[in-house]
């Protein structure tokens, strides 16, 4: 027996067809733009959380505010979609949702960066105005192996983005001479 898809890419395509003439007849005639119908809203939440169900994605804490930004995104690029392109529309939709999903991953770990390398300066801090023994220990056992690998990690990552951008750099400079 055949699985059912959860989004019906004919009818996505025929809906949307339907709202962009609806919505260039409303522009035509200078009267307000129609609301996105419901059934292209629910078929964008469907898509959004379909992908955020599969493994790479469902581990995560932050999981609603990464379909929260599918969804937004999917928003702003409905009228990109191109019928005369692609017959497509699930297939481009989720890679909006994906790369929103990807934008989340790393604004999240970039947040997590900051929070534990503040716990770490924090330590330095207290260390060095010779507070209470109790609170520095406290203090250290926030910092396990788990934060400093995560620190190191990020830390890693930029670096190696910024060496290669000074690649970039250099190589531009040899193409311009």
């Amino acid at each position: 027996m055949a699985k059912k898809n959860y989004v019906d890419n004919v009818a996505f395509l025929k809906s949307l067809d339907d709202y962009k003439a609806r919505k260039q007849l409303a522009i035509e005639n200078a009267t307000t733009i129609p609301p996105i119908p419901d059934d292209i809203g629910i078929v964008i939440l469907n898509i959004a959380n379909g992908l955020a169900r599969r493994p790479n994605f469902s581990g995560y804490s932050f999981r609603e505010e990464m379909v929260s930004d599918g969804i937004e995104n999917c928003l702003h690029y409905l009228d990109n979609f191109d019928p005369g392109i692609s017959s497509n529309p699930f297939s481009y939709f989720t890679q909006i949702v994906f790369f929103a999903f990807l934008r989340r991953i790393q604004f999240e770990s970039k947040q997590t960066y900051i929070k534990f390398k503040s716990f770490e300066h924090h330590e330095l801090f207290t260390n060095h105005v010779h507070e209470k023994k109790k609170h520095v220990d406290l203090v250290k056992s926030i910092i396990n192996e788990n934060t400093q690998s995560i620190i190191t990690k990020f830390e890693e990552r930029m670096s190696s983005k910024k060496k290669l951008v000074e690649q970039i750099d250099i190589n531009l400079e040899l193409l311009m001479e």
